[in-house]
């Protein structure tokens, strides 16, 4: 999606499959000190992003969490 990671990776294939990337809300909300490798309900933390708003200009910049799980992507064949 080309959004730039502020600490941490990627979701690189062969590498990280299962970790969460989380923006700067999410580590508040979460209550996360480093972020990185910590485990969180939702996987462990490989990456932080930062706050962008997804939707509406006019609403706030909420806390998100963006989830790998390889097992649901597939290749779509022509």
């Amino acid at each position: 999606m080309g959004i730039k990671i502020l600490k941490g990776d990627d979701f690189i294939e062969g590498k990280i499959n299962g970790g969460i990337l989380v923006n700067e809300m999410a580590v508040k909300a979460l209550g996360l000190k480093d972020a990185i490798g910590e485990t969180t309900e939702f996987g462990p933390v490989v990456g932080v992003i930062p706050d962008i708003n997804m939707y509406s200009l006019h609403e706030a910049v909420g806390p998100m969490i963006i989830g790998l799980n390889p097992s649901m992507c597939s290749d779509v064949a022509e």
